[in-house]
């Protein structure tokens, strides 16, 4: 499998009240062709920050570091327009902000058709088709519609239609699942694996749930505090994660009882983090935890850990 997306050395550090504010550190990562990627964490890990960095939507106030490579080709942040909604998708969490409430779903995909080059004629039949694509009920009825006449599940799937309208290689999907009950989570989850698989595309899935992650994904990479903890085949997460992040991770899952981890170590009660960005949460820490960073280590074919203390 070649890779379509190459991640070298990315940091990136926003300006906040006076301060600089490093969201993600030093972070490497590869997607190939037709895989589907999870990257996992919880609120605040950077896991946004990555997708927005990859479409070029972090603005001015932010500094980035390092490389970012499309089917072999660099990214440069003034030149990602050029694949922005074309070769790469970013479907937004926020569903309910993301389509314009003023137009109609219609009037919007008809100017992603003009986008695409779609003939004036055929424009109609190719929104039809990418309705029902994404399995939306009475597909016909849904052009004359306003986002306001739409429920969070419909929203996601007219969001899914829109994404696919130029037929792009990469769908980053941040959040798909957030707000919807467990049957529309589950429909949608169903729906980009049969999405992906049938256009032959690659997927990355940017999520705080790990059940989801595990059900969709062939890759999962578990982030903290924007360094990666973890990466493993998600087949093995269960059995064969490594790392007590991601332990912690899968204990807060609502089916294992919310088990939410405290700060347990006081050592970083008046001392700056130096060394391992979890420490003030691992039941594995020990004291050469303070004073350097872990690499991040292969232990086994597709599995690399950043601890000291397992790897």
């Amino acid at each position: 499998m070649s890779n379509l997306l190459e991640i070298h050395n990315l940091s990136v550090t926003y300006g906040l009240n006076g301060w600089r504010v490093l969201a993600v550190r030093d972070l490497g990562l590869t997607l190939g062709e037709g895989e589907k990627l999870a990257i996992v964490g919880e609120s605040g890990a950077g896991k946004s920050t990555i997708a927005n960095t990859i479409m070029g939507l972090l603005g001015n106030g932010a500094e980035i570091q390092g490389e970012i490579y499309f089917k072999g080709s660099q990214v440069k942040q003034e030149t990602v327009s050029e694949l922005r909604g074309k070769e790469i998708v970013l479907i937004p969490q926020n569903v309910f902000n993301s389509i314009n409430p003023v137009f109609s779903i219609g009037e919007q995909m008809e100017d992603l058709q003009n986008e695409a080059n779609v003939a004036p004629e055929q424009r109609q039949g190719r929104i039809l088709e990418l309705l029902r694509r994404v399995r939306l009920p009475r597909p016909e009825s849904i052009p004359d519609s306003f986002s306001h006449q739409l429920s969070g599940g419909m929203k996601q799937r007219v969001l899914l239609a829109m994404g696919l309208s130029q037929s792009p290689s990469l769908i980053i999907a941040d959040e798909p699942t957030k707000g919807l009950d467990p049957i529309r989570r589950m429909g949608i989850l169903n729906l980009l694996q049969q999405l992906v698989k049938q256009n032959r595309q690659s997927l990355m899935l940017i999520t705080h749930d790990i059940k989801a992650a595990a059900f969709l994904c062939d890759t999962i990479t578990l982030i903290y505090k924007g360094e990666m903890m973890e990466r493993l085949p998600a087949a093995h997460l269960y059995e064969n994660s490594m790392h007590p992040y991601s332990k912690a991770l899968m204990a807060a899952a609502p089916e294992r009882g919310l088990q939410v981890p405290s700060q347990i170590n006081s050592e970083f009660n008046h001392s700056p983090v130096t060394g391992c960005s979890y420490a003030a949460y691992c039941q594995l820490f020990r004291n050469s935890c303070l004073e350097q960073r872990p690499a991040l280590r292969q232990v086994a074919p597709g599995h690399w850990v950043r601890c000291d203390a397992v790897a």
